[in-house]
């Protein structure tokens, strides 16, 4: 039914995003015509049961709860069109070659979206919206060659309309954020101080009144209220106050936690709080140039009357020299105030830069530093540690076995383990 293809349309990281969908989805289009066909004619999906939304609806308008559940039952039918679509340009031969003829190589293929990667709906999209154009030439040419009947009818049925194409670019567009945040996220090694300005980022785009489209304000109404239940509701309290210190000790975050004035007085005092509880030891303390008080006093000027008087005065009392203030343990509030200033002279600087640089001056913070920033913001850095990938780059276990590394690749289908062990024996 499908003509084979010589040479792929996608690229390797296009097949990994769907290798574990392709036997499903294959299965799709194996079946006989005459039954595909009795299935699009007995039951049809009406995607336009949904009546066009008004243009230039005032803003001030309020989203009703019943507005956002039809507009995401109607966005659910329309991505599942755009997937449908998208497996039959993939697996159809004819749609392939089709395509391929026309594809612009800068620009990339169709691709499907996946539960495990975190934007590849948005990645989806914004390849179908980019080839708008090819999209709309395939509805809309009725002499494919090798297309059968049946498969015509399925094409005719998920013809997108003008007003599907402005509802898939609203989508999109709201995706961006989230698709952005992913990307940063997905280093080699994210703080909690980055995953706070993240969440900030995400909270503030819910709620631009930039975008005049009616789709754009249900779809971040919607994302709002997701928001507040998994990220203010349903995330510890404990988790957010370490985002918080994180990003009050990250220079580069510092200033952007300012913003938010009870974050900001939260996180300090939670740091506050720690610092009095740590005891400084003898190796913490700033060491400086030794000096007696007799070579202190001979090096006072005429200048200077005021320390010399002090000095007369103490003598005539017999009262103790005080100790110089560099040989003092630093308080709580000398060390943060030294901290705001170093972290208003240096915001831009590289974070393990400036508490290397400023570790000594900053005794109890560095210590907290250390206790806070450690912690990833994301899994991804962990996973890495079991991964096939993360182990190649990792040096240390570059030098495994083939037959380690070959263990390490059919880890999911582990009955195949004793067929290779065998194989090597």
């Amino acid at each position: 039914m499908h003509e084979p293809i010589s040479t792929p349309l996608v690229d390797d990281e296009d097949d990994e995003l769907t290798a574990e969908d392709l036997p499903y989805l294959s299965s799709i289009f194996n079946e006989s015509e005459q039954d595909l066909f009795q299935y699009n004619t007995q039951q049809p999906v009406d995607y336009f049961a949904f009546p066009l939304v008004e243009e230039n609806i005032p803003s001030e308008k309020p989203i009703l709860n019943e507005d956002i559940f039809d507009l995401l039952v109607r966005i659910h039918r329309l991505v599942q069109k755009a997937r449908t679509f998208v497996t039959m340009t993939r697996l159809v031969g004819a749609l392939q070659r089709y395509v391929h003829q026309r594809i612009d190589p800068k620009k990339g293929a169709f691709i499907l979206d996946s539960k495990v990667r975190w934007n590849s709906t948005f990645k989806m999209l914004d390849r179908i919206i980019n080839h708008r154009n090819l999209v709309d030439e395939i509805f809309t040419k009725r002499d494919i060659n090798g297309l059968t009947t049946a498969q015509k009818v399925k094409l005719r049925s998920l013809v997108f309309t003008y007003d599907d194409w402005e509802l898939l670019n609203a989508l999109r567009d709201c995706l961006l954020p989230f698709e952005k945040v992913t990307t940063i996220l997905s280093g080699d090694y994210t703080t909690q101080a980055l995953s706070y300005y993240a969440l900030q980022v995400l909270k503030e785009n819910f709620y631009q009144t930039s975008d005049p489209s009616y789709y754009h304000a249900i779809i971040n109404k919607s994302l709002s209220c997701q928001y507040e239940y998994y990220l203010d509701e349903f995330l510890p309290s404990d988790q957010k106050i370490i985002m918080k210190v994180a990003a009050f000790l990250d220079p580069l975050f510092h200033g952007d936690l300012m913003l938010n004035k009870k974050d900001y007085e939260t996180a300090k005092c939670v740091v506050m709080e720690d610092m009095q509880r740590i005891s400084l030891t003898a190796s913490d303390i700033s060491a400086s140039p030794s000096s007696s008080t007799s070579s202190i006093l001979s090096t006072t000027t005429a200048s200077n009357r005021m320390v010399e008087f002090k000095s007369s005065l103490m003598a005539i009392a017999k009262k103790k020299t005080s100790i110089p203030l560099s040989f003092q343990p630093i308080t709580p509030d000398l060390e943060m105030a030294a901290f705001l200033n170093l972290v208003r002279d240096n915001e831009l600087m590289n974070f393990q830069l400036f508490w290397k640089t400023n570790c000594r001056a900053l005794p109890r913070l560095s210590q907290l530093v250390r206790r806070y920033n450690v912690v990833p913001a994301t899994s991804v850095y962990l996973e890495q540690t079991f991964s096939v990938a993360g182990a190649i780059k990792n040096l240390r276990r570059a030098s495994m076995s083939s037959l380690s590394l070959r263990s390490l690749m059919i880890l999911k289908k582990k009955n195949n383990i004793e067929k290779i062990r065998s194989f090597s024996q």
